[in-house]
């Protein structure tokens, strides 16, 4: 079996590049995201928000565009003065200008006496750097940006829509029960408005574009309400007319359900794009907290997941990985900045999407360097063909107290095909994307399943009772190939392999064949 031919060796990922705030303090990671091709080369763009760097002034906070393939910082946009925290969030906001280029939304929510310092969210065009537009939050203390995301373009006129969050919005259902503001991106007026339910509820602690819910062809919008006294809950609006899809609250008191949320993906496969929302706190105290994978037809359970140890604050940040192992099905990544009970290094997660299985545990480098605090997917940046993740460890020390970090995280191992695919012949097994001159491992067998890998945490391969058909070491390219006769009784029967590479703990998705 698999399980007693690969060394127990460490679980570890590639890091591609890690880049660190400019001083001590800066808490650069706060936030991440992929934005897309911005430069035209074919690689994915992303962006990092630092909320405390004091460029412009104290904790005026900056957002910083970086060079998908060569990790070179694209543009630097800074908080306008003192205390604005910009970079608190940030997101891709898909093209707003209709120019053929993605653009950047950033959020500033610390309010402060002037009239400028109401909270506000800023896009940027991703073409030329320059403002799109400036939205203020109505009040002091609104705290106007705390969560911003693109939404899709809502009313089909070319032109991408935002939707930015007021959290402590007084407005309409009594004091701090939050906001959600959907702006048009042609001409930065308000489409939809939505309000928490009552007073204390901060709807709009997260938010996110969530992909077609009710399957009408048109994106909605999920918001979350994660009150500090109450059940949190996610409510799923309609894109095309504002009408609430959708409401899901799960746990109880202090839970914080909602503290996180992004569009899932239609993981079930029904036609319905899904929603993941965290709940930090969840799990009774001390808390490891969850995330749950919820269907957007429905609103049933489809996937749960727990923090490993108490005070994890496991779900702290959630998102859709995309595809990252090949299957077919959209995956998922949850952040635990908090693991070890409040002083470990902090830890991402990435779940399959197809059964909720344990992809990869990702964990920081060093003690309170909250890795984790934010996640994201980050495109292809290395032009590999795979999708790569970028994490936030806004505590990281390397540069100085508190500078922080963010890393590009690349290294899925992908297993290229199985050819001819002819029972009776000698067949190949190629593997690529591995590191150079490491042992590639090409287990095989005839059902789906789980094998574990020994020395590498809860990763595991897919296939059921797990045979090894031979090892290959990678070349320069990081490719590897294994040639094997397949025996002519195969010849109609289903098989399932997968590349491994034990050094560093990756494993390839499951490849299925049946030979002819």
């Amino acid at each position: 079996m698999l399980a007693c031919l690969l060394l127990a060796l460490p679980a570890a990922q590639t890091v591609q590049h890690t880049y660190y705030g400019d001083s001590a303090g800066d808490e650069f990671g706060s936030a991440v995201d992929v934005l897309g091709d911005l430069d035209g080369d074919g690689r994915d763009e992303f962006v990092v928000g630092a909320h405390w760097d004091s460029n412009n002034g104290f904790h005026a906070g900056s957002v910083t565009v970086f060079d998908g393939r060569t990790g070179q910082a694209l543009a630097v946009f800074y908080g306008d003065t003192t205390q604005d925290w910009l970079g608190t969030s940030v997101a891709g906001a898909g093209d707003v200008d209709a120019d053929g280029v993605p653009d950047i939304i950033a959020g500033a929510p610390q309010p402060s006496p002037s009239i400028s310092k109401l909270g506000y969210a800023r896009v940027y065009s991703g073409r030329t750097g320059a403002t799109l537009y400036t939205w203020y939050g109505g009040a002091v203390e609104d705290y106007a940006g705390y969560a911003v995301d693109g939404v899709g373009d809502l009313d089909r006129d070319g032109h991408a829509e935002i939707a930015v969050s007021a959290k402590n919005d007084d407005t309409l259902a009594g004091v701090d029960s939050g906001s959600v503001t959907v702006y048009s991106g042609s001409t930065g007026t308000v489409l939809f408005f939505f309000s928490g339910d009552s007073g204390g509820d901060y709807l709009g602690t997260s938010l996110a574009g969530c992909g077609d819910v009710n399957a009408d062809g048109v994106p909605d919008i999920a918001a979350g309400a994660s009150p500090i006294f109450g059940t949190g809950y996610v409510r799923v609006f309609s894109g095309r007319d504002g009408s609430s899809l959708q409401y899901y609250s799960y746990g109880g008191m202090f839970d914080q359900f909602g503290v996180s949320c992004d569009g899932a993906g239609d993981v079930d496969g029904d036609g319905y794009g899904d929603v993941i929302v965290g709940a930090n706190l969840d799990g009774g105290f001390p808390e490891p907290g969850s995330a749950r994978v919820l269907s957007g037809a429905s609103g049933g359970l489809i996937h749960e997941y727990w923090g490993d140890l108490d005070a994890d604050s496991f779900g702290w940040s959630v998102r859709n990985a995309g595809d990252v192992d090949g299957d077919g099905v959209p995956d998922a990544l949850v952040g635990a900045w908090q693991s070890l009970i409040g002083f470990g290094n902090g830890y991402a997660r990435l779940f399959s999407g197809a059964d909720g299985a344990v992809l990869l545990t990702l964990t920081g480098e060093g003690l309170d360097d909250d890795f984790g605090y934010a996640v994201a997917p980050a495109g292809d940046t290395d032009g590999e063909g795979l999708l790569d993740l970028l994490v936030g460890a806004l505590s990281d020390d390397d540069n100085g107290a508190s500078c922080g970090s963010a890393r590009l995280l690349t290294g899925f191992l992908l297993l290229r095909e199985v050819a001819p695919g002819v029972a009776g012949a000698a067949n190949v097994l190629e593997a690529a994307h591995a590191t150079p001159g490491a042992r590639v491992y090409f287990a095989y067998g005839s059902s789906a399943g789980r094998t574990p890998i020994p020395g590498c945490g809860s990763l595991s391969v897919g296939i059921l009772h797990a045979q090894l058909a031979g090892t290959a070491y990678a070349d320069p390219q990081g490719h590897a190939a294994l040639a094997r006769n397949v025996p002519a009784a195969a010849s109609g029967r289903l098989f399932f392999y997968q590349a491994v590479q034990p050094s560093l703990c990756l494993a390839s998705a499951v490849l299925s064949i049946t030979f002819s």
